[in-house]
């Protein structure tokens, strides 16, 4: 989780035309379970020029790879608060209503479900030497899986370093599994609310690809893990 501040730190940006301040293109959050690391994640973008604006765009949070991290309500508003409307303020464990006057539709429906789990504003989950072998097989298999199983539509994006044979074929299928039967937690069991991700996980499967990279006189092999 530490190479999540490099992730951060890459976003694609645009410049200002004119006196129009710089702005990020992407919102990012950031996470760690260190506190010295969260603590340098936070310095370096508050070291970033305010005209750039980066401050607004990039957002470190506390997450550890334990499955109630997901559940946690002040993980959750902050996904909330950095990916959703900017005009909503309501916690994620409040209920959403809609006016008496106004006839629900399943759009509306749709729409309150999406916004009752802030996990479903994520598009991108990237991580960057994150798998260490049998310590992390589980844990990280379980949180990919889990986004996975809330937000169908999340793109998964994995560079990993394969430390021993086998690693990463066992971290592939072991998000398979969990997704595929769902996870033992029932907070992670997917409710009559998420028809849609039934349909659209239908045939899920991780794809894996050779990455070479050239670090100075070093070529490390590298994997790509997508999903």
């Amino acid at each position: 989780q530490e190479a999540m501040d490099e992730t951060c730190t890459g976003g694609e940006r645009r410049r200002g035309h004119g006196r129009h301040p710089f702005q990020p293109r992407a919102r990012l959050l950031c996470t760690d379970h260190d506190k010295a690391t969260l603590k340098n994640m936070r310095y370096n973008v508050s070291e970033q020029p305010r005209h750039r604006n980066v401050q607004k765009a990039v957002r470190v949070e506390r997450m550890d790879w334990s499955l109630e991290s997901l559940e946690d309500t002040k993980f959750l508003l902050a996904v909330q608060q950095q990916f959703g409307p900017k005009h909503h303020s309501r916690s994620p464990s409040a209920k959403a209503t809609v006016p008496q006057e106004n006839n629900s539709t399943e759009q509306e429906e749709e729409k309150d479900n999406v916004y009752q789990d802030p996990i479903r504003l994520v598009t991108h989950l990237i991580g960057s030497d994150v798998h260490w072998g049998e310590a992390t097989l589980d844990p990280l298999s379980s949180i990919i899986a889990s986004f996975k199983l809330r937000n169908p539509d999340l793109s998964v994006i994995l560079t990993i370093q394969e430390r021993s044979p086998n690693s990463i074929a066992a971290l592939k299928w072991n998000i398979e599994e969990k997704v595929r039967f769902g996870l033992s937690k029932s907070s992670l069991l997917l409710t009559t609310s998420s028809q849609h991700s039934c349909s659209a996980l239908e045939g899920f499967s991780v794809s894996v690809r050779d990455v070479i990279h050239n670090h100075g006189e070093n070529v490390m092999s590298m994997k790509m893990v997508e999903c």
